[in-house]
């Protein structure tokens, strides 16, 4: 049987026992410290495979015979401008909104057959003298 002194001894114990407990901080797990890196694109383990992903890198595409002669209108310094400034938002809905404002949507002009379903053609531009310069899909997307 229980008696007064006893009870009054194991609460008191208990609450000795107590500690603050931690706050969590989800910056320091390990998988938000690994999207961060790669949404910077800094290197990272991958989760997967658990192998080393190398940084991103500038790759230099040249556009042969493309009509927008895409090499001649931004120059190799402008173009190392605009890679790590994108790379530095780290944040993917802000790298998407980048994108999407280079990215302009508009109606067919007209159709060559009668089955198309295609109703829109993209243009992707930049700015990078305050004049809109017209470039390729594979110029912009490796940058």
């Amino acid at each position: 049987m229980l008696n007064p002194e006893n009870v009054s001894n194991t609460e008191s114990d208990a609450v000795e026992c107590r500690r603050k407990k931690r706050k969590c901080d989800p910056s320091k797990w390990k998988q938000n410290i690994r999207k961060r890196a790669r949404q910077s694109g800094e290197e990272y383990v991958s989760s997967r495979t658990g192998l080393l992903v190398p940084r991103r890198r500038m790759i230099m595409h040249t556009c042969g015979q493309c009509v927008n002669r895409c090499n001649e209108k931004l120059t190799l310094s402008q173009q190392q401008d605009i890679f790590p400034n994108f790379w530095l938002m780290s944040d993917h809905t802000r790298q998407r909104d980048f994108i999407c404002s280079h990215v302009t949507a508009k109606q067919k002009k007209r159709n060559r057959t009668e089955k198309s379903r295609r109703k829109k053609h993209t243009t992707i531009s930049c700015l990078p003298m305050g004049r809109k310069l017209r470039f390729a899909k594979q110029y912009f997307c490796r940058r």
